[in-house]
Formats: C-alpha cells, structure tokens, sequence
C-alpha cells in the first residue's frame, strides 16, 4: 500500500499519519512505523519524522 501511495502522491511526504490516513484500515500505528522503518529511510525524528 504504501507504494501505491508514493505512486499517486509523489510530492507528499511518506509519514506514518498521512499513509494511515489514506489506507483507512484499522491499522496499529506502532506495526506501521516498524514496516517502515523496515523498507525506508527515515529522515528526522518525532512529530517531523518522514521516510524516503
């Protein structure tokens, strides 16, 4: 899902809000971040925090 995402959203930012937000599936916060973490790079940290 979170390729589709960058696929139609290619200016936006990839943050763990913004990706849960499109999604709409009941979706832990916590297993997102760690998916990823896993799969992108993250730039910043916190509230700031988006991935590459």
């Amino acid at each position: 899902m979170v390729e589709e995402y960058k696929l139609l959203f290619p200016n936006r930012l990839i943050t763990v809000s913004s990706v849960s937000d499109w999604c709409g599936l009941n979706i832990n916060r916590s297993k997102l971040y760690r998916i990823l973490r896993k799969h992108f790079e993250m730039v910043g940290s916190g509230k700031n925090a988006f991935y590459r």
